[in-house]
């Protein structure tokens, strides 16, 4: 985290990277993530907050280091997870392990298959396809993040190890 100084409230977001293929409803589809990035999550963040993903981190090191710090120190998190990507299905696990689920947003698009544990938790639904419903997304997705009052979560969950 030294190497950039946060001084806001921030959310670190997970998702895949680029225009990726993958199947929903029996079909391949192909999905710009950075569209998604930035017309339907940076637009639904609220100005008080500063919000990026691991390709905005513009400083030398190791990307894997950089991931598990803002993983664990960033106020709130969102994994996109379309297409079950594995990498964040891995930053979701530590998120997990690291902050309370309060912190924790989950998104995909519209009709994703989620694996069976995935699927009891609160996910917010977007239409890659339908552009009339990002909207109504945006705002769904910023009252979430309104929603959490970060003050009530900033220690993270203590774990006891063996001696």
């Amino acid at each position: 985290m030294s190497k950039t100084p946060i001084s806001q409230p921030y959310v670190f977001i997970s998702m895949p990277i680029g225009i990726k293929e993958g199947i929903i409803k029996d079909d391949i589809v192909s999905i710009d993530f950075d569209i998604i990035l930035k017309d339907l999550i940076i637009e639904s963040i609220p100005n008080n907050y500063k919000a990026f993903r691991v390709d905005n981190i513009k400083h030398s090191g190791l990307i894997s280091e950089d991931v598990t710090i803002y993983l664990r120190e960033s106020d709130i998190s969102i994994f996109d997870l379309t297409f079950s990507n594995p990498n964040v299905f891995w930053e979701l696990g530590y998120r997990f392990s690291s902050k309370p689920i309060e912190t924790i947003i989950l998104i995909a698009q519209k009709d994703s298959e989620l694996p069976f544990n995935i699927r009891n938790y609160r996910i917010l639904f977007y239409d890659y396809f339908e552009h009339s419903t990002w909207k109504q997304f945006s705002k769904n997705l910023k009252e979430f993040i309104n929603e959490i009052d970060i003050k009530e979560y900033v220690k993270p969950i203590i774990r006891y190890d063996k001696d």
